[in-house]
């Protein structure tokens, strides 16, 4: 049934879900992307999920539940597809989670995917996104967070209101149509993105001051989560900078490599030899992708991931991934040595792991740096 059913995709960022909607089309599954979820998405998920579970869970299963509510889709012709991953973030719960809301919710003819490859009950028979999909999202996560990167740093000092919000749309739109095709395809269209955005105009003189934004993943980049932090900050005359979105996906690769360099820890031959692979291809689509940024005047090569956690490590070890880990305080102490002075953290509530290494790691990043 997967194919003649429409699989409803929800959001992280608007662009992350745009193209996570691609790579799945690509495979010749009918995709939609939900709506981005506001305060109707919020106050739907504490109806159905405990109030005391991750916030970002309740945003993702509210964001369906308000398009299935309003009658949109017929719950006999969808599929709601979730993000999962083996951790101890609740993301490895979502679908639990869901599955109790849409039953109670007078939904329980939906069936629920997720992105888990080690689907080792065969919960979703049929249902296989594989490596294809995964090559597709990390290629087209970076070509996002270059964009998005570009618009950060532009929008603040922009001659006409809105024209770098209409370029980088345009941009991710067409990366998005590309990506549907493939990989290369959806490279050529990153390049007229990134001359779109060159052909917008700026007046940056003077730098206004930059605030960084670091937190718990979807509430980094969901708006409707963190009520437009961003925006709220830039009509209040600051230049906002937030982490790259691949970088979460790409620790646990250098978690892998320090485990079995430092701690000697034994995984199995092909898993050794698709992480070692992994980084290399990683390392492969920055360059490749950063070469065509470079176009731009104010785009700066993004200092690699290995090169953050060595500087990190003798706070919070790069084996650490618990939440967001080291991440945190990494991209802190990377920006403070910029000349970032101001930062923000955004913690769910209910999100232990990233209190622990946010809120936590707090007194001593101001020790390194008052």
């Amino acid at each position: 049934d997967w194919k003649r059913k429409t699989l409803l995709i929800p959001n992280v960022s608007r662009a992350f879900c745009k193209i996570a909607t691609a790579a799945i089309r690509r495979q010749g599954f009918r995709v939609e992307p939900l709506p981005l979820g506001g305060r109707d998405a919020i106050k739907l998920g504490k109806k159905y999920v405990h109030n005391d579970i991750c916030f970002p869970a309740q945003m993702n299963i509210g964001e369906a539940l308000t398009v299935l509510e309003s009658g949109q889709y017929d719950p006999d012709d969808v599929v709601l597809a979730l993000a999962k991953y083996q951790c101890d973030c609740r993301l490895a719960h979502y679908a639990s989670l869901a599955r109790k809301a849409l039953d109670e919710a007078g939904f329980p003819q939906i069936p629920i995917a997720t992105t888990d490859t080690l689907d080792t009950k065969n919960m979703y028979p049929g249902f296989n996104l594989g490596l294809g999909f995964q090559l597709r999202m990390l290629w087209g996560i970076v070509m996002i967070d270059i964009l998005e990167d570009l618009l950060r740093k532009i929008r603040p000092y922009e001659a006409v209101p809105g024209e770098t919000d209409r370029a980088f749309t345009a941009a991710v739109d067409a990366v998005a149509a590309g990506l549907e095709s493939g990989v290369r395809k959806a490279i050529r269209e990153f390049e007229k993105g990134v001359d779109g955005l060159c052909r917008v105009v700026y007046r940056r003189e003077e730098r206004k001051p930059r605030v960084f934004i670091i937190g718990e993943y979807l509430l980094n980049y969901h708006p409707g989560s963190n009520f437009q932090v961003e925006e709220y900050l830039e009509k209040n005359g600051m230049e906002v900078v937030m982490p790259r979105m691949i970088d979460v996906f790409r620790r646990d690769y250098l978690r892998k490599i320090s485990e079995m360099k430092d701690f000697h820890v034994r995984y199995p031959f092909m898993e050794t030899i698709s992480t070692y692979g992994g980084e290399v291809i990683f390392d492969f689509a920055i360059t490749r992708l950063e070469k065509i940024a470079l176009r731009h005047p104010l785009y700066e090569a993004c200092t690699r991931l290995p090169d953050l956690a060595e500087a990190t490590d003798p706070i919070m070890h790069r084996t650490f991934t618990s939440g967001e880990g080291w991440l945190i305080p990494g991209e802190i102490l990377h920006h403070a040595a910029l000349g970032v002075h101001s930062f923000v953290i955004l913690q769910p509530f209910g999100c232990l792991p990233n209190h622990i290494c946010g809120r936590g790691v707090v007194k001593r990043l101001k020790e390194e740096h008052p």
